[in-house]
């Protein structure tokens, strides 16, 4: 998987991307309002980080550091803390526990260096709400055409939970095989060698939902 920058017909824009061999080049689009944007990092769950901003470079445009998964690109200053010192402007790397480290701008104009933990994203569960979607394996490199996910992990701040396995978009299409409201799921790799991408919502009795982190499993017999 390959994450960059493009120009887009015209050479008036420039857009991040998101290569596959499976896929070929998807166009990660722009934050509102913003016209330009950079894919500079992307982990083994297919998160991207970056920068989306306006007109001119992307230290000149307004920039703003972004988390792409899913199909859905973020402001990271939507997700960090209202009392963050930093406005984050580039989310330069990211890791497989989802950390990402980048350049932030202080109130007296001052750039610094920022780590922003998965822990301190609004999307992660807050106290009080303990509804999470977890997934074993999280990630996946085998030669076996057919394995089983568990998502029994999986917390309820009020139990009852139910759980629901679906295949990502961006990778190649498996035969998902579910019970409902089990658990587990079996998966077999029917097209061939490749990439597969599968995620866990759960829903507890109160309806508090919660996607796992996508599922990445390389199948190469």
């Amino acid at each position: 998987m390959v994450v960059g920058t493009s120009s887009l017909t015209g050479n008036k824009a420039n857009h991040a991307f998101l290569w596959t061999k499976q896929t070929g080049m998807q166009d990660l689009g722009v934050l509102q309002g913003d016209v330009n944007s950079v894919g500079a990092s992307i982990n083994d769950r297919a998160q991207v980080v970056g920068s989306s901003y306006g007109e001119g470079g992307p230290m000149m445009g307004n920039p703003r550091a972004f988390l792409w998964e899913n199909g859905v690109m973020t402001d990271l200053n939507t997700l960090v803390p209202a009392n963050s010192p930093l406005y984050l402007l580039i989310g330069f790397s990211i890791n497989a526990r989802g950390e990402i480290a980048g350049f932030g701008v202080t109130n007296d104009g001052e750039i610094h260096a920022y780590l922003a933990s998965p822990n301190y994203l609004s999307s992660a569960p807050s106290a009080g709400r303990a509804t999470t979607a977890v997934v074993t394996p999280g990630s996946l490199t085998t030669n076996q055409s057919t394995i089983v996910l568990v998502g029994s992990a999986s917390t309820s701040a009020s139990g009852d939970l139910q759980y629901q396995f679906a295949v990502v978009s961006g990778g190649l299409k498996p035969a998902l095989l579910q019970k409902p409201n089990d658990p587990q799921a079996t998966i077999d790799f029917v097209s061939g060698p490749g990439l597969y991408l599968v995620q866990l919502t759960v829903t507890d009795s109160k309806g508090d939902t919660a996607k796992s982190l996508v599922v990445m499993l390389n199948y190469q017999p």
